[in-house]
């Protein structure tokens, strides 16, 4: 009936008329099932104190003290019950506590021993095969847990048959078990958990997601929210990942796992100071977790062996959050405190190429390109087809004036991987995109080594020039950047502005006119040209185009800045204040737009606005001079007037 409370009364009256070993070890029985494990152990002993031979008792005894994790305890109570009566229950359980001691060879053993009693025991096949999994013969386990399936078919067979396919790479085989799983129980946690697992490291991310909403429904678990967190990182759904691994982090703070995760995340996401900090705190948990593993083989006197795979899981941990951390470091530009990771890294495995190349990566941007070469020779070393490693050991080759074996190297990589020209190009936007014009240069150069004729990054290169204040240069480059395609508009407009800074009016106008007679709605060339004209103090041309760009493009922000720019330096102060206000309903953070407002309600006498609007270009840049400046006049006409 199920009635353990009601049982264990029975048996307190039953022993208060007569003290005998049968009603403490039922009694201890009904208190097991109620997980009550303490009080069970309390009564095995009193049946043993009374019948020392009861096999029963022991075994139970052992069971409880497995639920407890008192594993060495456990196989003492069996190998008593075992000397009075073999028995193959007994001798499977004894062998399950083995295996979780990482006495694997042991626990072998004993379910051979079960099943020489009784070869159709499906637990004991089954726990054959798990503790043959934690050894890494996963062909092996799988033997064995077809051999349990013949006799029972069983969800947590089936999972644990999929996890062993799924680690010999047979995907598909392993979504079957699982499938089969929880075709006997729909609600098994377990099976949708490594379901998503499998799923993820097929790339379905997607599916992986919706199997770990399914196991997370049945049972919140703060391993499935982290992983969650990692699929849809893998979508690049970073809010919805951070989320989730904010919900692991609540159910577990000191979760290694979640922290190590959310680093990764930040990182992604450009919060680099962030990712080190979550890094930070996954390695004081991973490193502690290391050195009670390191207690842990004293006290049980276990073998190397018996460790071997669950530590290599936790070093492979902390030596990818030093990589990690490091890169993290390397973004926020602390290339020293990076270098440590890595070498933190390295020192766990020198065989990481990543670590290497990273290492590699960073002695590049401290200027110890010898240094780096060494670190990317490590890395082909270990993968002679690493096409990154090839490529950056080519650029620290030309950066030491070995420019044809870095052209060799270069080309390496190309062969290793035809499509490494996009990687490179990214790599060079990147460093744009991030303000690092210098850092590009060198990139754009060697992907037109590869193809002399891709216009659009001889243009790129112009554009790095030229912020770096290059101009010459920059003219040169789209100079070929035209030869090769003479309609590129980029180029036609990277060449106006380079001319323009060179005080070359005449030809930037020429090629603002020739992107107008590509396209003559292009706003950008109407309101170029106009500032080009407004530079030679031609005011009434300059205001025609800037008009043109704005009928073709009314809430171009830059053509009612640069209009009533030239409007308030016109003394046209009423229509200056009306472009201000516009291209600030466009943008009210710009500083330049709240500073020319403010020069035009100078203009008009309106001191009080004029210093308000001052104050908010400089709440926007409190090292802004010119408002600071124009701030200053304001005051002192007002003091005049």
């Amino acid at each position: 009936m199920g009635d353990h409370v009601g049982a264990v009364k029975c048996f307190d009256a039953a022993l208060k008329i007569r003290p005998n070993a049968g009603a403490y070890y039922n009694k201890g029985a009904s208190l097991a099932r109620m997980n009550m494990y303490g009080e069970a152990v309390k009564c095995f002993d009193a049946a043993l104190e009374l019948d020392p031979e009861h096999a029963d008792a022991h075994a139970n005894k052992g069971a409880a003290l497995d639920n407890m994790g008192n594993h060495a305890g456990a196989v003492k109570c069996f190998d008593a019950a075992l000397k009075i009566r073999p028995d193959a229950r007994t001798y499977s359980n004894k062998g399950l506590n083995l295996d979780k001691m990482g006495r694997h060879e042991e626990a072998l053993e004993c379910f051979n021993a079960a099943l020489k009693i009784d070869p159709e025991y499906a637990i004991a096949h089954a726990n054959r095969g798990a503790t043959l999994a934690n050894m890494g013969d996963y062909a092996a386990a799988v033997d064995c847990y077809d051999a349990a399936l013949k006799i029972r078919p069983d969800v947590s067979t089936y999972s644990n048959k999929g996890v062993s396919l799924n680690k010999m790479g047979r995907h598909e085989e392993a979504l079957k078990c699982y499938d089969a799983a929880l075709e006997l129980d729909p609600e098994y946690f377990i099976a949708h958990a490594n379901r998503g697992m499998t799923l993820d490291e097929m790339g379905n991310h997607a599916v992986a997601v919706k199997c770990y909403d399914a196991a997370l429904e049945i049972r919140p678990d703060v391993r499935l929210h982290s992983n969650k967190g990692v699929s849809l990182y893998n979508m690049g759904r970073y809010k919805e990942a951070l989320e989730c691994l904010d919900a692991a982090l609540e159910m577990d703070p000191e979760y290694a796992g979640a922290h190590h995760n959310r680093g990764s995340v930040l990182d992604r996401i450009g919060d680099h100071a962030a990712a080190v900090e979550c890094f930070d705190v996954a390695l004081n948990a991973y490193t502690k977790n290391a050195f009670g593993r390191l207690k842990d083989l004293h006290l049980n006197k276990t073998g190397k062996d018996a460790a071997t795979r669950h530590d290599a899981a936790l070093y492979s941990k902390i030596e990818g959050a030093y990589n990690e951390k490091g890169l993290a470091l390397y973004h926020i530009g602390k290339y020293t405190e990076a270098l440590v990771c890595f070498d933190m890294s390295l020192g766990i495995n020198s065989e990481s190429k990543t670590a290497q190349y990273n290492k590699g990566v960073t002695l590049d941007a401290l200027g110890r390109h010898a240094d780096a070469i060494d670190s990317y020779d490590s890395a082909i070393e270990l993968d002679s087809e690493y096409a990154a490693a090839h490529y950056n050991k080519g650029m620290s080759l030309s950066k030491l004036d070995k420019r044809e074996a870095g052209r060799d190297c270069r080309n390496m990589a190309l062969k290793i991987d035809p499509d490494y020209i996009h990687t490179c190009k990214s790599k060079a936007d990147a460093m744009v995109a991030a303000g690092n014009h210098g850092a590009a240069i060198p990139h754009y150069d060697a992907i037109l080594e590869f193809d002399p004729n891709d216009a659009e990054f001889h243009c790129r290169k112009g554009e790095a020039l030229a912020a770096r204040g290059k101009h010459k240069a920059a003219t040169d480059c789209y100079d070929t950047a035209l030869k090769i395609d003479s309609e590129l508009v980029a180029a036609l407009m990277g060449r106006g502005q380079a001319m323009r800074e060179q005080s070359r009016y005449d030809d930037a106008i020429d090629d603002y006119a020739r992107i107008l007679e590509i396209n003559p709605d292009n706003a950008d060339a109407h309101l170029a040209k106009g500032l080009t004209l407004a530079d030679y103090n031609k005011f009434l041309p300059a205001m025609y185009s800037i008009n043109r760009a704005l009928e073709v493009t009314p809430d171009h922000k830059d053509a009612l800045y640069y209009k009533g720019t030239v409007l308030e330096q016109s003394g046209i102060y009423g229509e200056a204040l009306d472009c201000f206000d516009k291209a600030l309903d466009i943008d009210g953070g710009d500083k330049l737009i709240h500073n020319g407002r403010g020069n035009a309600l100078v203009g008009l006498g309106r001191y009080r606005e004029a210093l308000a609007s001052y104050d908010r270009a400089l709440s926007l840049d409190p090292q802004f001079v010119f408002a600071k400046h124009n701030r200053e006049a304001a005051l002192a006409a007002e003091r005049l007037n």
